[in-house]
């Protein structure tokens, strides 16, 4: 995989690739698109039955299969059309995670008769928890301290500066988007803001949800790894774009 060819299309910094100690990523999801047509009974059992020691009946149909691992940490949605892969901290660590799971995938387009997917979309939720102090700074200074100013301020505003009724919400969110010009015709999108606890409205959580999908292509089955480990990267350089360098510090302790 080489990142010195892949990702031209957005403004973010080139980083190097490298696991930080401190996290506070929530879950990574997967999701492919596709259209699939109605499988073998027996293959599919066998499937579910060969990967997830799951029995189906076959002789039923099926539009649907749910599979979570013991600890509720990785979740498979299988349906006739859609692939979800879902990780969460801390089995999630690193992506090798989700790449281990790209063969099975494969598999599964294959039972699909499926030989490409029309759309690929992969997302990171991180949420971190604050307090404040009743008449001290409020929880839009908290968020100064961890979301950029180049986020704050995209499409020309302070989004923080330009809210003055903070005190009195209970949830805040901001969106942005930006176009990749790349090979995908990608887009990344990012969602930001706070959630105050119902209990406490001087606790809450801040949080920061990435996303990148492919639009308008159709990806062959043997280019999705090395495409999931490009949007990976993508992702990657957004977070660090989405955050102060304070907090890239923080994490690297």
């Amino acid at each position: 995989f080489d990142i010195t060819t892949k990702n031209m299309g957005y403004i973010f910094d080139f980083i190097e690739r490298k696991v930080y100690p401190k996290t506070f990523l929530k879950d990574v999801h997967i999701g492919l698109d596709f259209n699939g047509s109605m499988p073998d009974r027996q293959s599919a059992a066998d499937f579910f039955e060969n990967n997830f020691k799951l029995s189906l009946d076959a002789d039923s149909e099926y539009s649907s299969v749910t599979v979570n691992s013991e600890d509720g940490l990785i979740k498979f949605d299988f349906s006739l059309t859609h692939i979800e892969l879902v990780m969460r901290h801390p089995a999630y660590r690193k992506f090798e995670l989700a790449l281990k799971w790209v063969s099975l995938m494969t598999d599964y387009l294959n039972l699909m008769d499926v030989g490409s997917v029309g759309k690929l979309t992969m997302s990171k939720y991180n949420e971190l928890e604050y307090a404040i102090t009743d008449g001290g700074p409020g929880v839009e200074t908290v968020m100064r301290q961890v979301f950029s100013s180049d986020m704050l301020t995209f499409g020309g505003v302070n989004a923080v500066d330009e809210e003055k009724n903070f005190e009195n919400m209970t949830r805040w969110e901001k969106f942005g988007t930006f176009e990749g010009h790349d090979a995908w015709d990608s887009l990344f999108s990012f969602e930001y803001g706070f959630s105050k606890r119902a209990t406490d409205p001087l606790r809450g959580c801040l949080t920061l949800k990435t996303i990148i999908e492919s639009r308008n292509t159709v990806l062959a089955t043997h280019e999705l790894e090395d495409t999931m480990q490009s949007f990976n990267y993508i992702l990657d350089r957004g977070f660090h774009w989405c955050v102060t360098k304070e907090i890239i510090s923080k994490i690297k302790e």
